[in-house]
């Protein structure tokens, strides 16, 4: 049997191969903006399309200097093996080597953040992700995730881009594999962001890539330019399974319960920065996890409805939310290298949770907090603690004050659109924070 292979001379004698020549227009505009002699041919004979480059010209952005540079690197792409483009299902074990070997140095600690054996479980919690992967030969060297979602930014809707999971291996970095991620290029069907956010460790010695991406923001040209603020954002840690006590009120929620729980979801964090009010849909969609209908053995779920609790008081939910097992597939090792001491926090999230906001309310997230701690002591084989992000909820932590807790800030970096026909600020002064983007 003869199989046909792909054969790429045949693509070479194609018309296809052939590179398009430059509009008179397209000529004559570079020639006003001052490109220097080849760098249109360079730019053409990277399949550049010619109405993109005119639509370049047009805005006077980007710049002539920003244009060289991104040609220049793409010839370098071009010229080598290594290659950045989308993540697949089949890179799940390249990105868990990855991270892996993608150590972070925090204060005197080395952190390395382990992804699996699901790699995708976090983002696929999150709204429209994509993962960049920049690999050689199938080793992976470099990943960034980004999530495109809808949220409130002052009182004001608006949709934001989310970068995280940004790794370099360890003894590739240097290199220009940030700068290869930045400058990726996002699913052609990606929504259009307003705002862009993230989150950084405090303390953190390779964070160099925050200070490009915000260094490249503001070194635009006038009309151009955005700024980032950098504020804090606050999570707590229960860190004592063992002190949780199970509920003999909180219950599995059904389809019957989703109005009622959106409209105590909405009503706990209507009033924070980065938070996207709940509708009926969108929190079955999350439960379902996110699509319709049983799913094959093959498939890992990650978080749904068998994980969503309610506590009813005379016949009414008055506290709902959903226990995430982040620890199965995210876990962060801790390692003090003058000292060889070592942790690993391997913890469960508390989601998606409301509750009405006289006493009752109170009283039973608290119940319900304590019955998911007591739930991660159980979770295969145990867990090593909860995050809840309690930040604006003060009631609820003076509630769990029994419980032995502590908080965890990180930097949260936010940064609006500025174009000559629109400005949008994103000044974020009380963050919500959903676990699935920490």
């Amino acid at each position: 049997m003869i199989t046909k292979r792909y054969d790429r001379s045949v693509l070479e004698q194609h018309p296809a191969f052939e590179i398009a020549k430059p509009s008179a227009e397209l000529l004559a505009k570079t020639e006003a903006v001052g490109w220097p002699d080849g760098l249109l041919s360079r730019a053409l004979a990277l399949r550049t399309d010619q109405a993109e480059i005119n639509i370049w010209l047009d805005n006077g952005f980007p710049t002539t200097a920003m244009i060289k540079d991104w040609v220049t690197t793409a010839e370098h792409l071009a010229s080598t093996t290594l290659n950045v483009r989308m993540a697949t299902w089949a890179d799940g074990y390249l990105i868990s080597d990855l991270c892996h070997n993608s150590p972070e140095t925090v204060g005197d600690w080395q952190v390395v953040v382990e992804r699996g054996p699901n790699a995708y479980a976090q983002f696929r919690l999150q709204e429209h992700p994509y993962v960049v992967i920049a690999a050689d030969d199938g080793v992976a060297l470099g990943i960034v995730s980004r999530s495109i979602r809808n949220t409130c930014i002052g009182g004001e809707r608006t949709t934001a881009h989310f970068i995280s999971g940004w790794r370099v291996r360890e003894g590739f970095r240097g290199m220009g594999i940030s700068k290869l991620l930045m400058q990726a290029p996002g699913p052609g069907t990606s929504w259009f962001a307003l705002a862009s956010y993230w989150y950084v460790r405090i303390d953190n010695a390779d964070k160099a890539w925050v200070d490009k991406v915000t260094s490249d923001m503001t070194d635009r040209p006038e009309g151009w330019a955005a700024g980032a603020d950098q504020l804090t954002a606050t999570i707590t840690h229960f860190n004592d399974p063992d002190q949780g006590s199970l509920s003999a009120t909180a219950r599995p929620a059904t389809e019957a319960d989703l109005s009622r729980c959106v409209e105590l979801i909405n009503r706990t964090h209507q009033d924070l920065d980065l938070f996207r009010p709940y509708s009926i849909d969108y929190l079955e969609q999350r439960l379902n996890d996110p699509a319709w209908g049983p799913k094959p053995s093959f498939y890992p779920s990650v978080y749904g409805w068998d994980q969503f609790r309610v506590i009813e008081s005379d016949g009414e939910v008055v506290a709902c939310g959903g226990l995430w097992d982040r620890g199965r597939d995210v876990r962060e090792r801790w390692t003090k290298p003058t000292t060889g001491e070592t942790h690993t926090l391997a913890p469960t999230a508390l989601m998606d949770f409301g509750h009405t906001p006289d006493a009752v309310g109170v009283a039973a997230m608290a119940e319900l907090i304590s019955h998911f701690l007591a739930t991660t002591a159980t979770v295969d084989g145990g867990r090593s603690s909860m995050m809840a992000p309690l930040e604006f909820s003060p009631d609820i932590i003076a509630a769990c004050a029994h419980l032995d807790h502590n908080p965890e800030s990180r930097e949260l970096h936010v940064m609006g659109f500025v174009s000559p026909d629109l400005t949008i600020e994103a000044t974020v002064t009380r963050p919500y924070t959903d676990l699935a983007y920490w």
